[in-house]
């Protein structure tokens, strides 16, 4: 009989997700995760020399992070990390200034600034997403596990097309598929109804469920604001 792969925190973190996120459960790993990341740099790493250094080849965080970053205050370790930054800005910035600033030298130099290719809260974001993903998949066949999932909101349309790509077998992506498709026909039913409430002849209706059911509708389609 094959051994049940070992449980370990991923597993719970995702469970606890599944059973207590009010949108996509990934999203709130993701955005978790990174909130934690973000926090602790603030709180304990401003002055790690190596934690500078891979900020300053990233020529910072990407806005998206950088904007999460700033919900946290951390005013003084902000001010030294984009310390860094503007520092470093001025120096590429005199030298364009000082040479030919030739048109290609300042497109490579606008890239480097703008793209943050290397951001490190986005790798630890993508190892969140990779951790995530992969509990779920290896767990999905055990009954607690499917169960949440089953549960679970409506996973956002990025989400589920990382979780079908990385199924191993047909028959794994065939269940996501149906989960998918059963929980968008109540969303669909629930965005009907909205719609139908609004209409004078029933807005003596309460509304129920269907209430937010536009917010879900657009988290569903693009993901959670702050993770895509």
């Amino acid at each position: 009989m094959k051994r049940p792969p070992d449980k370990h925190l991923s597993y719970f973190t995702v469970l606890e997700a599944l059973r207590e996120a009010t949108a996509c459960p990934f999203c709130h790993i993701e955005k978790t995760g990174v909130d934690r990341y973000l926090s602790g740099v603030l709180d304990e790493h401003v002055n790690d020399p190596g934690v500078r250094r891979d900020l300053a080849r990233a020529r910072g965080y990407c806005p998206r992070h950088a904007h999460r970053l700033l919900r946290f205050g951390g005013a003084l370790g902000t001010a030294i990390l984009y310390g860094d930054q503007v520092r470093n800005l001025r120096e590429e910035l005199q030298a364009l200034a000082t040479g030919r600033a030739a048109e290609t030298a300042v497109r490579r130099t606008a890239a480097r600034w703008t793209l943050h290719e290397d951001c490190p809260a986005c790798r630890h974001q993508a190892e969140e997403r990779k951790r995530a993903v992969s509990v779920l998949l290896e767990f999905l066949a055990e009954s607690e596990l499917r169960t949440a999932f089953k549960a679970a909101p409506l996973p956002c349309l990025p989400h589920f097309f990382v979780l079908t790509e990385n199924a191993g077998t047909s028959t794994l992506r065939r269940f996501l598929v149906r989960e998918q498709l059963r929980k968008l026909d109540e969303l669909a039913y629930d965005l009907e109804e909205f719609c139908r409430k609004q209409d004078y002849r029933f807005r003596h209706e309460p509304m129920t469920r269907e209430r937010d059911a536009w917010l879900r509708a657009a988290a569903v389609m693009t993901g959670e604001a702050g993770v895509f």
